[in-house]
């Protein structure tokens, strides 16, 4: 559902978004069921600090970005310079 917060436009371009690379992270099975109706941040606060860690390195989250659905854009787009990045580096 659309937090209060957020407009419709950009609720209408962010679930444009929520299928494409910048927004996916591969789980196995269990744990994708069990994030499947998080908001990420709530996702991400249920971990102890070394799942944090952990979390933080092999989903290639940007530093300094809020997990917060409202910053939803800002997540989005730095991830996909961070995505574009490891992808130019694996292709050489």
């Amino acid at each position: 559902n659309k937090p209060v917060s957020v407009s419709m436009e950009d609720w209408r371009r962010w679930r444009s978004n929520r299928n494409r690379l910048p927004n996916l992270h591969l789980l196995e099975g269990r744990s994708n069921g069990s994030k499947s109706d998080m908001r990420l941040i709530d996702y991400y606060n249920d971990m102890n600090d070394t799942q944090k860690a952990e979390f933080y390195f092999q989903s290639f989250i940007p530093d300094g970005i809020s997990l917060e659905l409202e910053n939803f854009d800002e997540f989005y787009e730095e991830r996909k310079v961070i995505l574009a990045s490891k992808i130019r580096e694996l292709l050489g």
